[in-house]
């Protein structure tokens, strides 16, 4: 096997590679990324809340990035927090925020390489240059570096694990007919925006999210999805993000969920009564195609936006709530009967669960004491 050059220093400098200032352009996205929502944007137009007026902007299932691109283009939010719990692929937005230069001229050293050999031989190129990858450290420029032209030349946008290497990257070789080109003002706008931009790499619940308001768009892994994206989201973690979500509006914070209307009436009841929703139609290119006589064609799909507008629930309902005279009353029973008075509608179930535990515990505490006596 002919070793993969990833070099720090190189001779003579890689034809893509011109450093200048750090450009002032609109940003977009860095990748393909299958899922994304660059397509969609134009269907959100009009439908999303306002960017103006947010504290902050949080992603916490980065993926491609296309709504962070378009808040960050529209000039209305400063902070934002991006995340993703794919260290790999967060590794790459690190690494641009702190090195654009280095992090350039090693892209620019690979796809250097790609482009001077003949496509019979990409193919053989790109799984070399795979398996080095496998075994760079993770977390340095130079893994993430490898990993973002690896992304460029693979299929599709594709995100696919190899289970073999503790689920490191292992998306298939692309169109091998295709030059590489490495998009040096684009990455150096990226850093620059990113500067703002607090990057990390965990599960959404343990994010730290800024004081209200902040505006949280939530892009998980869809249900029924043909792309896994290396991590299981299956219908028990649906409920938990939206469960997640509700805490969150509940704290003053506007939360947008984006996902797929499978026609079950999965999301019917978890959105709740005042969660405003947007559905689009939509075709699947990648991964979801459906067979026709002897081709294939695009699957035709359902997603939507489903906006929770954030309410401190106490400081909006203290005039609603109306106590009642209520005698032999438990503390937990009081607490659901103001839950019942007060509670948006849409977080009721939340709430309303919470209130069911306490209650059942007080009952459990109450027969334990009955037979301590």
């Amino acid at each position: 096997m002919n070793a993969i050059s990833v070099v720090s220093t190189l001779a003579p400098q890689p034809r893509f590679a011109s450093f200048s200032q750090p450009s002032l352009q609109p940003i977009k996205p860095l990748y393909m990324w299958a899922g994304g929502k660059t397509k969609l944007l134009k269907h959100y137009q009009g439908k999303m809340p306002s960017y103006e007026g947010f504290a902050a902007y949080i992603e916490p299932f980065f993926g491609g990035g296309a709504v962070f691109c378009d808040v960050v283009n529209s000039k209305q939010i400063e902070n934002f927090v991006i995340n993703d719990i794919n260290s790999e692929l967060i590794a790459i937005y690190q690494a641009i925020k702190d090195a654009p230069d280095e992090f350039i001229t090693h892209c620019c050293a690979l796809a250097d390489e790609w482009n001077t050999k003949s496509p019979d031989l990409r193919k053989t190129w790109y799984y070399e240059l795979r398996q080095q990858f496998w075994e760079m450290t993770p977390g340095e420029l130079t893994t993430a570096a490898t990993l973002y032209v690896l992304m460029k030349t693979s299929f599709n946008g594709v995100w696919q694990p190899n289970v073999g290497n503790g689920g490191k990257f292992g998306t298939a070789v692309g169109l091998t007919g295709k030059a590489v080109k490495i998009d040096a003002d684009l990455i150096r706008a990226w850093s620059a925006k990113l500067q703002n931009t607090a990057i990390t790499a965990k599960d959404y619940r343990d994010i730290e999210i800024p004081a209200a308001p902040s505006l949280i768009f939530c892009d998980p892994p869809f249900r029924n999805s043909a792309t896994s994206y290396g991590q299981d989201f299956e219908d028990r973690a649906q409920k938990e993000l939206v469960d997640w979500i509700l805490a969150m509006a509940a704290k003053g914070h506007t939360v947008i969920l984006a996902n797929r209307d499978c026609g079950d009436g999965f999301f019917d009841e978890l959105l709740g009564e005042g969660t405003t929703v947007h559905s689009f139609d939509v075709k699947y290119t990648v991964g979801r195609k459906k067979k026709v006589a002897d081709e294939y064609e695009a699957k035709e799909a359902v997603e939507f936006i489903a906006i929770f507008e954030g309410v401190e629930i106490e400081a909006a309902n203290e005039d609603k709530y109306e106590p009642t005279t209520v005698v032999n009353v438990s503390e937990p029973e009081m607490c659901r009967m103001r839950i019942d008075h007060t509670c948006p509608p849409q977080f009721r179930r939340l709430y309303g669960d919470i209130s069911e535990r306490l209650v059942a515990w007080q009952e459990n505490l109450f027969s334990l004491n009955h037979r301590l006596a």
